[in-house]
């Protein structure tokens, strides 16, 4: 005979073992909810780029020895996440889906350009709505992190390599 209920033993045993751990597990989830409160107490903006110290374009290797010898651009986008493949980039950060898939990734030296007193942009939730320089709208899937540069990236302060 198996004794499932009240009366086994083993559960009887487990119960109060279990039972003793409650006020842990209740200090445990306390803590944790802390934890989340003070993380929404930060925006997420601010959390996805504080402390920022590398950023990573995804681009058209067919740029990579303009950019290797001027840099990058005023108006680039770029995100701190430097370890999406060409097509989780493409949708993570909304590109534009009338483009090739982008086979080309530029390092930023985002500790460099702040010790070179460059102001370093805030990152923030990619959307899900791509317009292209024709006037087409697309639904993307989003969600990644990005950055816009209001300057141009001097060179010194990019690496240019594949993907």
């Amino acid at each position: 005979m198996v004794l499932t209920g009240p009366e086994d033993p083993l559960a009887d045993a487990e119960g109060v073992r279990l039972a003793t751990r409650a006020p842990q597990a209740g200090e445990l989830a306390l803590e944790a909810d802390r934890t989340v409160e003070a993380a929404d107490a930060v925006p997420a903006a601010e959390r996805a780029s504080a402390g920022v110290d590398e950023a990573f374009h995804y681009g058209s290797s067919k740029y990579a020895e303009d950019i290797t010898e001027n840099g990058l651009r005023s108006g680039t986008w770029a995100t701190p996440n430097g370890e999406l493949g060409p097509l989780q980039a493409a949708m993570e950060l909304s590109l534009p889906p009338n483009r090739e898939l982008p086979d080309m990734l530029v390092r930023i030296d985002v500790a460099g350009l702040r010790n070179a007193g460059y102001e370093i942009p805030e990152a923030t939730r990619v959307g899900n709505v791509v317009r292209d320089e024709f006037g087409g709208v697309f639904s993307m899937p989003g969600g990644g992190w990005e950055m816009q540069f209001p300057y141009a990236i001097p060179p010194q302060f990019v690496t240019v390599g594949g993907l």
